[in-house]
């Protein structure tokens, strides 16, 4: 739990990492850290990027 006057500390990693048709695609493990060390959320995420070059992205991206 995160308590008034914490400092939240934000992280990212990245896991994978590949493409697929005109898409980049970065896989992340996210997360925050309270000031106690202690982390107090934890997720992941994908990000959908456009090659060089290539076509936009769509929002909403539509579902695989």
């Amino acid at each position: 739990m995160d308590l008034p006057g914490d400092v939240i500390t934000a992280w990212g990693k990245v896991v994978k990492t590949y493409e697929q048709g005109d898409m980049g695609y970065v896989e992340l493990e996210i997360g925050l850290k309270n000031s106690r060390g202690v982390e107090s959320t934890k997720g992941t995420a994908v990000v959908i990027l456009p090659k060089r070059g290539g076509a936009r992205v769509l929002y909403p991206f539509p579902a695989a």
